[in-house]
């Protein structure tokens, strides 16, 4: 007869159907990952927003917090596994189609996290198909 046992307990038996006994499976609670970060960050400290938390705004001269680029290519045609999995096809190798892209984009740093830790941008661009392919791309992105 099998004694009464806890919820987070569960019966293990082997293989040829022998029972070996009870073997007490705990699961994680929501504060046990607290506790583990606090070990791993030190003591909880009062901390205000200007600590953690740095915005830089979006105007304003940019201080080396900005970017530019121009880009270009030809449409490939030639699936990606194959160019960077299977293949190891170097470009010459690659099936072009008869399209291409040329772009324009500009970014800036915003804000940081954890004094410079962690960097937040906003990126703008604007992208023109040509060939086989005729349109327009526009994106908005924070990065």
């Amino acid at each position: 007869m099998r004694a009464p046992h806890a919820p987070d307990t569960e019966y293990v038996a082997t293989s040829m159907g022998v029972e070996m006994g009870d073997v007490p499976t705990r699961k994680p609670k929501a504060w046990h990952g607290f506790v583990c970060l606090v070990l791993l960050l030190g003591q909880p400290q009062a901390v205000s927003a200007s600590d953690w938390f740095d915005w830089y705004g979006i105007t304003g001269p940019c201080d080396g917090d900005c970017a530019f680029m121009i880009f270009g290519g030809k449409f490939v045609e030639t699936p990606m596994d194959e160019v960077f999995f299977q293949g190891n096809l170097s470009p010459s190798e690659w099936n072009f189609g008869d399209s291409g892209l040329l772009g324009i984009a500009a970014s800036r740093r915003v804000a940081s996290l954890l004094d410079n830790k962690f960097q937040i941008e906003a990126e703008l661009g604007l992208a023109k198909r040509f060939g086989a392919m005729d349109e327009y791309e526009t994106w908005a992105a924070a990065t």
